[in-house]
């Protein structure tokens, strides 16, 4: 069994004491420590472990800094150590190097005090695809963010609509827009399909959603840049490899959901979310429908000028609302140690209204459903 204990007797276990840890020498040597320190805040020994190996082999001028020197301008933000530990999974799973795969949990391995060099030679030998890796974004489709979904679902009838047309922008592969079809018992109320595979119980949840009926998503639709297709076997070992190694549960639901997705494929367009929703009638079609657009750790992905056209389509669609056809912008977007969640309601009037709904993990975890109306300085 890998433990830290464990992880402690290997080599550079310097890098896993926040006291002893190195001064960051670039941009990217601080964005392999703090993704180091995420993951051992979020659970995950084994990548806090392979991080403390990459940053040290950064600092030595080894394959990690080739790898990753002259790739992004704003490495933390675009998260590249996690672009290139999930080429360095995608291999594993895909268990053409025997010795990598020996490591790692996912794939029946078990890691021991030889994981570091096992992972700095396996770079070296897949250089070439992991140099494509690292040139792409990360797309998590983390399953347990559909408990957002979930509950904003649930919210949506205190603003009086019965149905919802439901858009998600960065949807990756989609798995998320078959929310419905997963399940959710928060110990004071039941969301979603109580027969799923997929099922959330009360310890997701630190504040639960309000009991009651849901709002029912009559239409559900997404767009991604660099959309997953999940139904190929490459792609699916690409989406599987952005999960940590170590988190069982995490793959456990991702391949559920992947089974889910094969049944019921969701619609996702290939399109930048500012032109996708400039290409079709988004607005509500009858009294009592909401139109959602909705997104999850997607806006740091997201260039300035993707952002503006984005922002200035949603200002477009909230022109077409009324008090009984409102238009949601509901996000869940990194907001220090938690995601906050929140919600901008066009109704016809002169401003929108800003509603925070609560924060979460970022994987989903500890949901505190808490909505009140913020009053604009």
């Amino acid at each position: 069994m890998f433990t830290r204990a464990a992880s402690c007797r290997a080599t550079y276990c310097w890098a896993i004491n926040a006291n002893l840890a190195p001064m960051a020498i670039d941009a990217v040597h601080d964005s392999l420590m703090k993704q180091q320190r995420a993951c051992a805040h979020l659970g995950s020994d084994f990548y806090e472990l392979v991080l403390a190996a990459l940053a040290q082999n950064y600092v030595d001028g080894g394959i990690t800094r080739e790898l990753l020197s002259g790739v992004s301008d704003r490495p933390v933000h675009d998260a590249l150590p996690l672009r290139l530990l999930g080429g360095l999974h995608a291999i594993a799973l895909s268990k053409v190097d025997a010795e990598l795969s020996s490591q790692f949990p996912s794939t029946g391995g078990t890691p021991n005090g030889a994981l570091q060099a096992v992972v700095l030679a396996s770079m070296n030998r897949h250089k070439e695809a992991l140099s494509q890796a690292v040139r792409h974004n990360v797309q998590t489709n983390e399953v347990g963010r559909s408990v957002v979904a979930m509950s904003i679902a649930r919210w949506l009838p205190s603003i009086d609509t019965t149905t919802c047309r439901w858009f998600e922008v960065g949807a990756s592969a989609g798995l998320n827009l078959n929310f419905p079809r997963f399940h959710a018992f928060t110990g004071t109320t039941e969301l979603g399909d109580p027969g799923s595979v997929i099922s959330f119980g009360p310890d997701w949840f630190a504040e639960s959603p309000p009991h009651g009926a849901s709002t029912e998503c009559v239409e559900l639709r997404g767009c991604d840049p660099f959309p997953i297709d999940v139904t190929n076997a490459e792609q699916q070992r690409k989406l599987l490899g952005f999960v940590w190694p170590d988190q069982a549960a995490r793959l456990a639901r991702l391949r559920h959901a992947i089974d889910i997705a094969i049944a019921h494929p969701p619609r996702v367009d290939r399109a930048e979310a500012g032109q996708w929703l400039e290409s079709f009638d988004a607005s509500p079609q009858h009294d009592g429908q909401a139109t959602v657009v909705y997104h999850s750790i997607v806006w740091q992905y997201m260039s300035p000028e993707s952002r503006q056209d984005f922002l200035r389509q949603l200002d477009l669609l909230g022109e077409t609302s009324s008090l009984a056809r409102p238009v949601v912008w509901a996000r869940m977007e990194p907001a220090g140690d938690t995601a906050d969640i929140r919600a901008t309601v066009w109704t016809g009037g002169d401003k929108p209204r800003q509603v925070e709904l609560g924060h979460v993990g970022y994987h989903g975890q500890n949901l505190h459903w808490s909505p009140r109306d913020l009053v604009e300085g």
